[in-house]
């Protein structure tokens, strides 16, 4: 080891810290060359710091000399730690950035100059990744924002476009009298047992699993056209038509196999269009009665689906320490990190459909009320307001990116049909539906960049809560209950 340089040749020139440079990069190199001092080709030392784990040394290295070579010499001026034990292990030199310098190639080869830091430490294995034994961390790594499919997933959309306009036409022609409604109704039968057919023969990769996916929502499709085409009025109509819908999906979910959230939300739309159709045969009410009071359901139950999604994965309670123990065995521990994941994956998917369905239900069910009458009812409207904005609060607690588009989405159809009264009020509607849009547009564009302190959110969660109750009484208005009460 040759002694330590002059002090007056070792002092680090001052970089321009306005200047650009690229990540990673040492910003006194520019610095060096201005001052006129670069390398000197063929340089027998460098003047580097060292910097190990238990001290850090300023040393003239040899340039041509190996890193190897130069391994257990700096070893032996820094010591090793007191703390190690065990055998021996290999120690590695790498730059400021990390990268690790070849064994086989010298300071010379590798381009150290005069200056630069060194990092010296134990070449031992990465950490093992996180093992997370309590399911709320589990969710939220799992709830990562993830890629769009690109042209596969244009092509599925196409495709269920397509399947969607055919089964349409099918319900079309038999709902007119065109064609026969046992003809059309057999051949959308034919068609939806199709569907579920091919997506059970999938082969098991991920281009299966998509396709599987595009002919299970078109058969649910199907179904629907063939219910709708052996009884296309009334009640009964669209109870047969849920009914046969919601079975597709079933069944379609059942041979995929893979949680697919379309397929669940179909199934939960068609499960409350089965309720609503039989509570309206049952009681003989109206469009209007019965959506109002399917939707304050359907609003109510939303707030459900995240503990049925954990029970339904399968996933533990979150544990809670008590109030005199800070230490407390996580609630999964005895599950491998792989199952846990595969678990909370499993979960996202059952939330992302529950929310998705229940979401559609409350936005049509509140569209319904406001658009069943004549004359848009000003209850009806302030009703569908709240649901508008009970959805877009409720969007602001999901990071994924799908629930939040169908929250919105379902939220803006709601607001939309609670302005069809204000727009019909006079020459002065139409101007104050345009400023409420702009000023919805307005808060949308904002969404990213406001942060909410604590306090609001809580305020906000019970506001949201708060909402969630005035819908009930909102919808027995609707409803026409307190008219009929009182007429006794």
């Amino acid at each position: 080891m040759a002694p330590r340089p002059d002090p007056a040749l070792a002092t680090p020139p001052v970089p321009d810290f306005s200047a650009t440079v690229p990540l990673g990069s040492d910003p006194y190199a520019s610095a060096r060359r201005q001052a006129g001092t670069p390398p000197v080709p063929g340089s027998p030392w460098c003047r580097v710091t060292v910097c190990a784990p238990h001290r850090t040394a300023d040393v003239a290295l040899p340039t041509g000399v190996p890193v190897a070579e130069l391994v257990p010499m700096l070893l032996d001026l820094l010591g090793r730690p007191s703390g190690m034990s065990g055998g021996p292990v290999p120690w590695r030199l790498a730059t400021a950035a990390g990268a690790l310098l070849p064994a086989a190639s010298s300071l010379d080869l590798l381009g150290v100059l005069d200056g630069e830091v060194l990092y010296f430490a134990p070449d031992v294995a990465p950490p093992p990744p996180p093992v997370l034994d309590d399911p709320v961390d589990a969710l939220a790594r799992a709830a990562t924002p993830t890629p769009g499919g690109g042209i596969e997933g244009a092509g599925s959309v196409l495709a269920l476009l397509v399947a969607g306009i055919a089964a349409g036409l099918l319900a079309v022609a038999a709902a007119t009298g065109s064609a026969g409604r046992v003809p059309v109704a057999v051949v959308a039968a034919l068609l939806a047992v199709g569907g579920v057919v091919a997506a059970g023969r999938r082969p098991p990769d991920l281009a299966g699993l998509r396709e599987a996916r595009v002919a299970a929502l078109a058969a649910t499709g199907f179904a629907a056209a063939a219910g709708w085409a052996a009884l296309p009025s009334g009640p009964g109509g669209l109870l047969l038509t849920a009914a046969a819908g919601g079975v597709a999906a079933a069944g379609g979910q059942i041979v995929v196999r893979v949680v697919t959230p379309a397929l669940l939300a179909v199934a939960t739309i068609a499960g409350a269009l089965v309720v609503a159709a039989t509570g309206a045969l049952l009681t003989g009410a109206g469009a209007a009665p019965v959506a109002a009071t399917t939707a304050a359901v359907a609003l109510a139950a939303n707030a459900l689906v995240p503990r049925c999604a954990l029970r339904l994965a399968g996933l533990p309670s979150p544990a809670v320490p008590p109030i005199d123990d800070d230490l407390v065995t996580g609630a999964g521990a005895d599950m491998s990190p792989d199952e846990l994941a595969d678990r909370a994956d499993l979960a996202r998917g059952y939330l992302t459909g529950g929310v998705a369905g229940l979401a559609c239900v409350a936005a049509g069910g509140a569209v319904v009320a406001t658009t069943s009458t004549a004359v848009p009812s000003w209850l009806a409207a302030l009703f569908a307001a709240l649901v508008a904005l009970v959805l877009a609060l409720r969007s602001r607690g999901t990071p994924d990116a799908t629930t939040v588009l169908v929250l919105l989405t379902t939220a803006a159809v709601a607001g939309l049909a609670a302005l069809l009264p204000v727009a019909a009020a006079g020459p002065v509607g139409p101007i104050v539906v345009g400023l409420v849009l702009v000023a919805a547009a307005a808060g949308l564009g904002t969404r990213g960049r406001v942060v909410a302190s604590p306090v609001l959110r809580r305020a906000t969660d019970m506001i949201e809560i708060g909402l969630v109750a005035t819908t009930a009484p909102l919808a027995v208005a609707v409803s026409g209950l307190y008219t009929v009460v009182h007429g006794l």
